[in-house]
């Protein structure tokens, strides 16, 4: 298990992928742009990380040795709100459409530009940050919210 910080880290991204080329190049380009990163390679390793450690975003590889990615999703999916990313060499509309309806918030295929991970990784963290979060009730001028007006101040 690799960890790549800076002080002044602005979130911290967990990547999961068997390939130690990946995880390095991923995590040395997340690392110039003040993110906490820390890498490993399985299912196992991913949940130990998540026992102890807060992670605002997951990278995970579908293709995993030892477990399968997919698995791993779901499983994510079900226990936490936590933005995953796929990242795979299943370029298939199918495998596509499957990791989003799993639960995945978006879906890169290898090979990749690191770049654009970047990129999508500051998209989803900016729509999770509380602010985006609230719930916006929209109304026509002149009226009052429904809980308002069932309590007679309407």
């Amino acid at each position: 298990m690799e960890a790549h910080a800076r002080p002044t880290a602005l979130a911290h991204v967990l990547v999961i992928d068997d390939d130690p080329t990946i995880r390095e190049v991923i995590a040395e380009y997340l690392g110039k742009h003040d993110f906490r990163v820390t890498t490993v390679a399985d299912g196992r390793a991913m949940r130990e990380v998540l026992d102890r450690e807060v992670v605002d975003l997951i990278v995970l590889d579908l293709k995993l040795q030892v477990e399968d990615g997919m698995a791993l999703a779901r499983q994510l999916r079900d226990e936490s709100a936590i933005p995953i990313i796929m990242l795979t060499g299943r370029s298939e509309e199918a495998d596509r459409v499957m990791g989003l309806e799993l639960g995945a918030d978006d879906y890169l295929t290898k090979p990749f530009s690191p770049r654009e991970l970047l990129a999508r990784i500051r998209a989803l963290l900016r729509r999770r940050r509380p602010e985006a979060q609230r719930r916006f009730r929209f109304r026509r001028p002149g009226t009052l919210p429904r809980d308002q007006w069932a309590q007679g101040r309407g």
